[in-house]
C-alpha cells in the first residue's frame, strides 16, 4: 500500500509538470496566429508609347511633378529675381591715386627739363611767351607720354605758380565719373539684366560673397544708373573740348567698378525657386489611363509615381506586420521562458526532495516478540512489514530455545533484499527523472534557434532592401531622392529596432 501511494504522487507530480509545460507552449501558438495582410498591389509596368491594357485609377490623392512644366515655371520666376552686382568700392580710390601719381611725375620731369634747359627753375612771362618754352615743352611731352602737358598747365609750372586748384578740379571731374556704376558692354549669356539690380559692395574682386551675405548687403538698384564704361569714357572727353588731351588721358584711367556676378545670381534664383513645382493632382478613383490609350510622358509620370506610392505604402505595411509579429513572437517567447522556469524548477524541487530523503526507521535492531500461542512476531522497521513464524511443532521443540540463532540471519538476509530493492527502484526514478529533464532542456534549446532562425532572415532581408533602395536612390532623380531617404532610414530603423531584440534575448 505504501509503494503504491508512492507512485501515485510521483505520477501526479509529473502530470503537472507536463500541464505547465504545455500552457505556455498553447498560448504562445495562440498568439501566433494572428497574421493577416492585405497589400495593394502595383499597376502594370508601362513605357512611353505603349498602349495601355486596363483602365487605371488613382486608389487614392495622387500628386504627380510635371517636369517641363516647372522648369518653365523655374525659368519665369528666376527672371524676377535681381541680378547680382559686384560694386567694388576701392577702383576709384586707386584710379585717383593713379592720377595724382603721374601729375606729380610729369610735373616734377618738367621742371628738370627747364632747370636744364634754361639753368634756372622758374620762368617770366616773356620766357614763357617765347618760341623756345614752345619747343621745350612739345620735347618734355614726347619723352613723357603719362600725362598729357598742354601749355597752359606748363605756363602754370614754369612760372612757379600754383596748381593744387587745376589738379584738384581735374581729380574732382574724375572722382565724379567714378562714382557711377560702370560696367562692360558685354553681359554673362542667358542672363539678361532685371529692371532693378542688386548692388553689392565689396573691397576687391576676390573677396568671397555666399547668398546669405548678398541679400543681406546688396541694395536695390535700378538698372537704368549702370553705365557701360565707353559711354562714360565718351563723356568725360566731351568735358574737355580746349584741352581734348587732358579729357582723353582721364577717360584712360577709368575703369569698371561694377560686374554682373553670374555664378552668384543663379544661386539666389534656385534658392528663390526650389520651392517651386508644377504638379498634376489626381482625386482617389479618377482615371489615369484609359484601356487602349497610348501613353505619353505624363501618364508615365502619373505612373511611376503611383508605382512609388504603392511600393511606400507595401514597404510601411510589411514593417508593421512584421513589427506585429515580433510582439507576437516576444509574447510566446516570454510564455515558453516562464514555462521553462516553472518546470526547471519543479524538477529541481523533486530532485532536491528525492536526494534529501530518509528511510523512515532503522534497518536493526529487528524486534522479535513471542505470543501466547507460541508464534514468534518479528516486526521490521525498514520494511515496514511484519513477520510471523508459526508454531513450532512437538518433534523441534527441543530446538525452542535455541530458535533466536537460526531466525536471525534468515531475517537479516530478507531484510537486506527489500532494502537493496528499494534503493535500486528509487535509484531508476532519479535517472528516468533526469533524463527527462535533459530531454525538456534540449528540446527547448531547439525551439529557441528556430525562434532566432526567421529574425536573422528578417534581418538580411532588411539589408538587402536597404541596398536596393540605395541603388534605386542613385538611379532615380532629385524629385524622387527624398522619398527613398525616408524609406531607407525607415527601413534602418526597423532592423536596428530587430538587431536590439535579437541581441536583448
Amino acid at each position: 500500500m505504501v509503494r503504491a501511494r508512492k507512485s501515485s504522487s510521483l505520477s501526479l507530480s509529473n502530470n503537472c509538470c507536463c500541464r505547465l509545460l504545455v500552457i505556455p507552449l498553447v498560448l504562445a501558438g495562440a498568439a501566433g496566429l494572428l497574421d493577416c495582410s492585405v497589400r495593394a498591389e502595383s499597376p502594370r509596368e508601362y513605357q512611353i508609347g505603349d498602349t495601355a491594357l486596363e483602365d487605371i485609377t488613382a486608389p487614392s490623392q495622387l500628386v504627380v511633378i510635371n517636369r517641363e512644366e516647372t522648369a518653365a515655371l523655374k525659368e519665369k520666376e528666376a527672371l524676377k529675381v535681381q541680378v547680382i552686382c559686384r560694386y567694388n568700392t576701392n577702383v576709384a580710390r586707386v584710379v585717383e591715386e593713379e592720377f595724382h601719381a603721374a601729375f606729380a611725375s610729369t610735373k616734377s620731369n618738367f621742371l628738370n627739363a627747364v632747370d636744364g634747359f634754361y639753368n634756372r627753375s622758374t620762368l617770366d612771362e616773356q620766357a614763357v611767351a617765347a618760341p623756345k618754352f614752345r619747343r621745350l615743352v612739345t620735347s618734355v611731352q614726347r619723352a613723357n607720354r603719362s600725362f598729357p602737358l598742354t601749355t597752359n598747365i606748363a605756363r602754370v609750372w614754369a612760372m612757379g605758380e600754383s596748381d593744387s586748384t587745376l589738379e584738384s578740379s581735374l581729380a574732382g571731374r574724375l572722382r565724379e565719373a567714378m562714382s557711377q556704376r560702370l560696367r562692360v558692354p558685354e553681359l554673362p549669356q542667358g542672363l539678361p539684366l532685371t529692371y532693378n539690380l542688386r548692388m553689392v559692395p565689396v573691397g576687391g574682386w576676390d573677396e568671397a560673397v555666399t547668398v546669405e551675405m548678398a541679400e543681406k548687403r546688396g541694395k536695390l538698384f535700378p538698372r537704368t544708373n549702370l553705365v557701360i564704361i565707353g559711354r562714360a569714357r565718351s563723356e568725360m572727353r566731351s568735358l574737355f573740348t580746349d584741352d581734348p588731351a587732358v579729357g582723353k588721358f582721364l577717360g584712360g584711367l577709368m575703369r569698371t567698378n561694377c560686374v554682373v556676378d553670374a555664378d552668384l545670381t543663379r544661386q539666389v534664383r534656385a534658392k528663390h525657386t526650389e520651392a517651386l513645382w508644377a504638379a498634376d493632382r489626381y482625386e482617389p478613383g479618377q482615371v489615369i489611363v484609359q484601356r487602349g490609350q497610348v501613353i505619353d510622358k505624363k501618364i508615365k509620370a502619373a505612373l511611376d509615381e503611383l508605382h512609388e506610392k504603392t511600393a511606400a505604402e507595401n514597404l510601411q505595411q510589411l514593417i508593421v506586420e512584421d513589427q506585429t509579429k515580433a510582439d507576437q513572437r516576444q509574447i510566446r517567447n516570454r510564455w515558453i521562458g516562464a514555462g521553462s522556469i516553472v518546470l526547471f524548477l519543479v524538477l529541481v524541487t523533486m530532485i532536491w526532495r528525492l536526494a534529501r530523503r530518509r528511510p523512515e526507521g532503522s534497518l536493526l535492531p529487528a524486534r522479535v516478540l513471542q505470543e501466547r500461542t507460541g508464534a514468534i512476531v518479528v516486526e521490521c522497521p525498514s520494511c515496514e512489514e511484519t513477520i510471523m513464524v508459526p508454531q513450532v511443532t512437538s518433534e523441534f521443540s527441543s530446538a525452542k530455545s535455541n530458535s533466536h540463532q537460526w531466525l536471525l540471519p534468515h531475517l537479516a538476509r530478507i531484510i537486506k533484499d527489500k532494502l537493496v530493492g528499494k534503493l535500486l527502484t528509487q535509484r531508476s526514478t532519479l535517472l528516468e527523472t533526469q533524463e527527462k529533464a535533459a530531454a525538456d532542456v534540449a528540446e527547448l534549446e531547439e525551439r529557441l534557434a528556430k525562434i532566432h532562425a526567421p529574425l536573422q532572415e528578417r534581418l538580411r532581408a532588411y539589408e538587402q532592401r536597404i541596398l536596393d533602395l540605395e541603388r534605386e536612390l542613385a538611379q532615380k532623380g532629385e524629385e524622387n531622392r527624398e522619398l527613398i531617404r525616408a524609406k531607407i532610414q525607415l527601413t534602418k530603423e526597423h532592423m536596428e529596432a530587430a538587431k536590439d531584440w535579437v541581441e536583448f534575448n
